[in-house]
């Protein structure tokens, strides 16, 4: 059941981010300001464009923050060896048989669950209006 926030909540934004490398990734990164002066809520995961993780607190200069870093996963099919003798093709990896969990909320693209414990009971509160920001494309480190 989802409920009203139990914080003030400024603008949430959503960026699209970049690795530097091809094997660092993708993904988007969901900040939510919290007006509020409080930072006790437990909060759990954020549900958001079809995605599911973890949601933190940051603080920062101006103020508190509830922040999702989802990683996109690139759905790239392994290399599969074919060869007339079947020994070389042992190192194959079969397909997956578990059927992935179907996304638990029907939601816009400019809206979030966000979850939370309260004393004990799982509770979720709906994130509105979600602007999408500038991507963010992070620079390589430096070699030393």
């Amino acid at each position: 059941m989802i409920e009203t926030s139990p914080v003030t909540l400024g603008e949430a934004s959503c960026k699209q981010w970049y690795g530097s490398t091809e094997e660092s990734g993708k993904g988007l990164l969901l900040e939510i300001p919290v007006l509020d002066e409080v930072s006790d809520i437990d909060v759990k995961q954020a549900f958001f464009r079809g995605m599911v993780t973890d949601i933190r607190w940051e603080k920062r200069k101006e103020g508190q923050i509830l922040v999702a870093d989802f990683k996109i996963e690139e759905r790239t099919k392994p290399d599969i060896i074919m060869d007339a003798d079947p020994k070389e093709e042992v190192g194959n990896q079969p397909p997956s048989l578990h059927k992935q969990e179907e996304f638990p909320f029907e939601l816009e693209s400019s809206e979030a669950i966000i979850s939370y414990n309260d004393k004990g009971k799982m509770r979720y509160f709906k994130v509105i209006g979600i602007k999408d920001g500038k991507p963010l494309f992070y620079q390589p480190m430096p070699k030393n």
